[in-house]
């Protein structure tokens, strides 16, 4: 039993013996230092730093080599370095991309806006609803529409500001002829005014030259006050014209925010507009596309003569040649129809 225990006793003596020489380096257990793994012979002093080794060892190499130009990098932390070449390139990227796209060029309108029907403010009746209901061209046309809306993304419309301000026309520089356009569909709403009477558009604006502003935003105000201001300015004292202002809010809880703001919406609308400013949450789902309203965000303005038929329309924030446009065919129309009140 003692001779086994010497016996192994002088085995791992023999062995510490032949790992302490240094035949067999690769034999010497690894050692951690400076979070970096390192094989030392016992019989070796520690370096002071392995990255001091190795930038000596880059050193060497570099002297015995051909110098070449170094690379200008810069460190991040200092502050008179000037900055990096990932720096700039992502800089300039990203200073192209922030730059203002130029403007697509935009069509005049290339159809009459409006509905066939002539508007009324009555009611239909059962029957009128039944045949509607029935009626297959009716079916078809809803149909259709709806293939439309499903065809469009949520952020469609606001994508759609991002070309022209949500311009999508360039009002016409002449009125509509009158054979070719269509009628103005019939718009209820509670007036502005103290009173809170609930009027209809098609009998406020029969027989009267209208100058009709669409508003859902703050946004679609400025849009309408570009195109409307020198009109009013040259035409609000002739009787036969008229301005018809109609804040519309399709969106329940908008036009419950909105009827608790009239207080302050006085404020801000003249007194003598009042009368003819309409808060309306009519639906207009089947109406936007025939009027050209593609977009909830923007303001359109309509003139319509005294049959109710729309002879111009614009959209957007007003160019200058549409605004001249605007004041020549409201003249037009005021004289004509001043003409024909004569007869």
């Amino acid at each position: 039993m003692l001779k086994s225990v010497f016996i192994s006793k002088a085995r791992s003596q023999a062995l510490k013996n032949v790992l302490s020489t240094s035949r067999y380096p690769l034999l010497v257990p690894r050692q951690r230092h400076g979070g970096l793994t390192t094989k030392l012979h016992p019989t070796q002093s520690r370096p002071l730093s392995t990255t001091s080794s190795r930038v000596e060892t880059a050193k060497d190499a570099t002297a015995t080599s051909t110098p070449q130009t170094p690379p200008n990098f810069s460190s991040s932390t200092s502050s008179d370095s000037s900055p990096s070449t990932s720096s700039t390139l992502s800089t300039s990227t990203s200073s192209e991309s922030d730059e203002a796209q130029p403007e697509t060029p935009l069509d005049f309108l290339q159809r009459p806006l409006g509905v066939h029907d002539p508007p009324t403010s009555v009611p239909l009746s059962w029957s009128e609803k039944k045949s509607r209901f029935l009626s297959y061209e009716h079916h078809l046309k809803q149909r259709s529409h709806l293939i439309d809306e499903t065809k469009k993304g949520y952020f469609a419309e606001f994508n759609q500001l991002k070309k022209n301000g949500g311009k999508t026309w360039i009002a016409p520089p002449v009125l509509i002829r009158e054979d070719a356009s269509l009628y103005f569909p019939d718009m209820k709403g509670k007036m502005l005014a103290s009173s809170g009477d609930v009027l209809h558009t098609s009998d406020m604006c029969r027989g009267k030259i209208s100058l009709m502003g669409m508003l859902t935003t703050r946004m679609s105000e400025s849009h309408v006050a570009s195109f409307i201001e020198p009109t009013i300015e040259e035409y609000k004292t002739n009787p036969l014209f008229q301005l018809v202002q109609i804040n519309l809010q399709e969106n329940i809880l908008k036009s419950f925010l909105v009827s608790l703001s009239l207080s302050n919406l006085r404020k801000l609308v003249p007194e003598d507009q009042q009368s003819t400013y309409l808060i309306s949450s009519q639906n207009m789902e089947y109406d936007r596309q025939p009027l050209g309203m593609t977009n909830k965000h923007i303001g359109y303005v309509y003139l319509v003569d005294e049959n109710l038929k729309v002879r111009w329309a614009g959209c957007g924030f007003a160019r200058r040649e549409e605004r001249d446009s605007l004041r020549t065919c409201t003249g037009v129309l005021l004289k004509r129809l001043s003409q024909l009140q004569k007869r």
